[in-house]
C-alpha cells in the first residue's frame, strides 16, 4: 500500500504494507514524561539562544558602523563564548577584522544588512514592484472572471502570462515560446504512445541542457546564420538589415535563462498528465462496448459535469486535483501556455503539477477563504519577513561564509575555532531557510489571491529536522513531490529505494544548475548517507518492535543522538552544496581543529547535546501529531514517526 505521503510529501519516501498500516494505526507512538520534555526543550532553547547570542556578536566586529567601545565590549563577550579562545584587546579595534562586500546601509538599529545573497538582494529590491504587481493583478483576474466567463479564462491566462514575461524578457520572449512551442508539439505528437515518456523527458532533458550551456550566446544573428545558404540573398539580406536596425528589449530580467530549469519542470509535468490522460482513455475506450443503460449512466454524468463546473472543484483541494482534475481540464495550448507562463509561479515557484494548476483556471481555489488568506499573508509571510530583516541586520554569517572569513582572520592569529566554525553553518542554513521560506510564501501569496492554490514549501523548522528525508520532505516539498509523482514512482519507488535516491539527488544537482561540483558533492553527501539511515531504521524496528520497548527511555536517547548525528550531515551537505563548496568545506575541517583537538571534541560533544535535545522535542512533536490522527511511529529510531492518511478525501490508495 501506498500511503498518501508517498504520493505527496517527499523525495524518498517509504512503501508500507497494508498490515503495517493498520498496525501504525493501531499502536500509536507512547508519550514521553512531561519533565523529560521540558529538559530537552530548554537545554534546545538555551544553547541554541548561546549560538544565536554568539554569532550576533561575531558580527559586531564586521560593521564598520559600530563605536569602538561597544566593538570591544562585544569582542570580549563574544570570546568568552569560544571554548577556550582567549580575548583578545584588540579584537574590537576597527580595521581588524575584514570587510565583508556583502554589506550594506541599513534601517534598522543603525546596524548595516547583509546583502551577501543574490537572491535575496534582488528580490528584496524589487520587493515593492512585486506587492504592485500582485495588487493590481489579482483583482484584474477576479473581474476578468466575472466579465469573460469561465471557459475563456484558459486565454485570459495565458495573454496574461506572455505579457508578464515579455515584461520581464523583453525580445527573449521569442526564444522561450520556441521552446515551449517545441515542447508542446512532441507532447501532442507522442503523448498516449509507447514512446510517449520518453519522447517527453527526452524534449525537456534536452532543452535544459541546451539552454544551461548556449543560451547565453543565443541571438537573432546567429540563428540567421544558419540559415542564410537556403535563404534567398535579398531576404537574407533583408532580414539582417532588420535585426541590426530593430530596436533592442531586453525587459528588466534579461538572463530569462537562469528561469528556465523551472520551466522544464513544467513542461514534464503537462507531457506525463497528457500522456495518461491519453492511456487512460484509450484503455477505458477499450473495454468494450457498455449496455444502452450504462451509455446513459456515463451521459448523464458527463453532463451534470459540464453543466456544473463550480461544483466538481469546490469539492477538492489541491491534493485531490492532483489525481482527479477538473472534468473541464482539455491540456489545449491556453492551458499549457498559461501553465508555462503563470507570472506569480514563473520566478521562483512553488511547483505546481498541470492537473491541479488547469483544474482551477475557470474556477478559482476554495480551500482557502478570504481570512485565511489574509491571515496567512499576515502571519505567514511578513512575519517572517520581519524576523529576516532583523536577522539579516543583526547577523552577518553568509556574507561571512561566502567571503570565507576563517582564511583571513586565521593568517591574522585571530582564531577562528569550532565554536566559529558551527555556528557560522548553522546561521547560515537558518539564513537559507529564512530567505528561501520569504520568497516561496510570497509568491504562494500571490498565486493564492488570484484563485490558484499551490503546495507549500518550508512546511517545517530548518532546526526541526533530523533526518535525510524528513529535512527535504519539509523544505522544498512542493519540489519533492513533483518528484515523486514524475521520477521516483515511475523508476520503481521504494523497489529500488537506494539505486532511485541516487538518480533523485542527482537530477536536482543537475538541474539546480549546470554540471557543478558543488552541487555533485551535495548529491554524494545525501544519497550515499540515506543508505546508513535507512539501515538503522529498519535496525531499530528489529531492536524496538512494540510499543513498551519504544517507550523506554533508552529507546529516546538513542533516537535522539542518531537524530543529532544526521543534523551534523545536513549542516554540512547543505554548506559544501550551496554555500562553500568541497574546497571550503576543507577549509572549515582545518578550522574547527585549529585550537586543538581537545577544543574541537569539547564542542563537538556540546554541538551534539544541544542537537540530541531539538531533535528529541521534534521526534516527540511528531509523535504527538501521529496520538492525533491515531498513527503510530513503526518504532523507527532514526525516521521518527511516519504519518499515514486514509479515509477521507481519498488519503490512502
Amino acid at each position: 500500500m501506498l500511503t498518501r505521503q508517498e504520493n505527496n510529501v517527499g523525495t524518498h519516501i517509504t512503501f508500507l504494507s497494508g498490515n503495517q498500516v493498520r498496525a501504525m494505526a493501531l499502536d500509536p507512538s507512547p508519550k514521553a514524561p512531561a519533565a523529560e520534555m521540558a529538559i530537552a526543550l530548554s537545554v534546545a532553547i538555551l544553547l541554541d539562544a548561546v549560538g544565536t547570542a554568539k554569532c550576533a556578536l561575531m558580527s559586531v566586529q564586521y560593521d564598520r558602523g559600530v563605536r569602538t567601545e561597544w566593538r570591544v565590549w562585544s569582542a570580549r563577550v563574544e570570546s568568552s563564548l569560544a571554548f577556550g579562545h582567549d580575548f583578545d584587546a584588540s579584537g574590537g579595534t576597527p580595521g581588524v577584522h575584514p570587510k565583508l562586500p556583502g554589506l550594506r546601509p541599513g534601517w534598522l538599529f543603525g546596524r548595516a544588512v547583509d546583502l551577501s545573497d543574490n537572491q535575496w538582494r534582488g528580490f528584496r529590491g524589487n520587493l515593492s514592484v512585486l506587492v504592485t504587481a500582485a495588487l493590481i493583478t489579482s483583482p484584474l483576474i477576479y473581474f476578468s472572471r466575472k466579465a469573460f466567463g469561465a471557459k475563456r479564462m484558459p486565454f485570459v491566462h495565458a495573454v496574461y502570462g506572455v505579457l508578464v514575461v515579455t515584461y520581464l524578457h523583453g525580445a527573449s520572449i521569442f526564444w522561450i515560446a520556441a521552446l515551449i512551442a517545441a515542447h508542446f508539439a512532441v507532447c501532442q505528437t507522442f503523448a498516449g504512445k509507447n514512446i510517449g515518456l520518453t519522447a517527453i523527458w527526452a524534449s525537456a532533458i534536452i532543452q535544459l541542457a541546451l539552454v544551461q550551456f548556449t543560451a547565453h550566446r543565443w541571438s537573432g544573428a546567429g540563428v540567421l546564420s544558419y540559415f542564410r545558404n537556403v535563404l534567398p540573398d535579398a531576404l537574407s539580406r533583408f532580414l539582417e538589415s532588420s535585426l541590426d536596425s530593430a530596436p533592442t528589449f531586453s525587459g528588466i530580467l534579461p538572463r530569462w535563462w537562469i528561469h528556465h530549469n523551472l520551466l522544464v519542470l513544467r513542461l514534464i509535468s503537462y507531457g506525463v498528465d497528457l500522456h495518461h490522460k491519453r492511456v487512460t482513455d484509450s484503455s477505458n475506450n477499450g473495454k468494450g462496448s457498455m449496455t444502452e443503460k450504462q451509455n446513459k449512466e456515463v451521459t448523464t454524468s458527463e453532463s451534470k459535469k459540464n453543466e456544473e463546473p463550480k461544483q466538481h472543484a469546490s469539492k477538492v483541494d489541491y491534493d485531490s486535483l492532483v489525481k482527479s482534475p477538473s472534468v473541464d481540464v482539455s491540456y489545449s495550448a491556453n492551458e499549457y501556455i498559461a501553465y508555462c507562463l503563470y507570472p506569480p509561479l514563473y520566478l521562483a515557484g512553488p511547483t505546481s503539477v498541470f492537473n491541479a494548476f488547469a483544474s482551477q483556471l475557470r474556477t478559482p481555489q476554495v480551500s482557502y477563504s478570504k481570512k485565511q488568506v489574509v491571515r496567512y499573508v499576515l502571519v505567514k509571510f511578513l512575519l517572517i519577513l520581519v524576523l529576516l530583516e532583523v536577522w539579516t541586520h543583526l547577523i552577518y554569517t553568509n556574507a561571512m561564509a561566502q567571503s570565507r572569513v576563517w582564511i583571513t582572520l586565521n593568517k591574522m592569529g585571530t582564531n577562528f575555532g569550532p565554536f566559529e566554525v558551527g555556528v557560522t553553518s548553522l546561521a547560515t542554513l537558518n539564513f537559507m531557510w529564512l530567505k528561501f521560506a520569504v520568497i516561496w510564501r510570497f509568491f504562494r501569496c500571490w498565486s493564492l489571491l488570484s484563485g490558484v492554490e499551490v503546495p507549500e514549501n518550508m512546511t517545517r523548522c530548518v532546526n526541526n529536522n533530523s533526518t535525510i528525508l524528513g529535512f527535504w520532505k519539509g523544505w522544498h516539498a512542493s519540489y519533492n513531490k513533483w518528484l515523486v509523482m514524475y521520477l521516483y514512482i515511475p523508476l520503481g519507488g521504494a523497489k529500488y529505494k537506494l539505486m532511485n535516491a541516487w538518480v533523485v539527488f542527482l537530477f536536482v544537482g543537475a538541474w539546480h544548475d549546470r554540471v557543478s561540483y558543488r552541487l555533485f558533492w551535495w548529491a554524494v553527501i545525501f544519497a550515499g548517507f540515506l543508505a546508513p539511515e535507512i539501515f538503522v531504521a529498519q535496525l531499530g524496528k528489529k531492536l524496538f518492535p512494540s510499543t513498551e520497548s519504544r517507550s523506554t527511555l533508552t529507546f529516546r536517547l538513542i533516537r535522539s543522538f542518531l537524530g543529532a548525528v544526521n543534523v551534523h550531515v545536513l549542516i554540512t551537505g547543505n554548506m559544501v552544496g550551496y554555500v562553500v563548496g568541497m574546497d571550503g568545506a576543507d577549509e572549515l575541517r582545518k578550522a574547527y581543529f585549529g585550537r586543538g583537538v581537545f577544543s574541537a571534541g569539547k564542542f563537538l560533544c556540546a554541538s551534539l547535546i544541544v542537537c540530541s535535545a531539538a531533535a528529541h522535542v521534534g521526534f516527540e512533536q511528531r509523535a504527538g501529531e501521529a496520538r492525533v490522527k491515531g498513527v503510530g511511529d513503526g518504532g523507527s529510531v532514526v525516521q521518527g514517526k511516519r504519518r499515514c492518511k486514509e479515509g477521507k478525501g481519498g488519503k490512502g490508495s
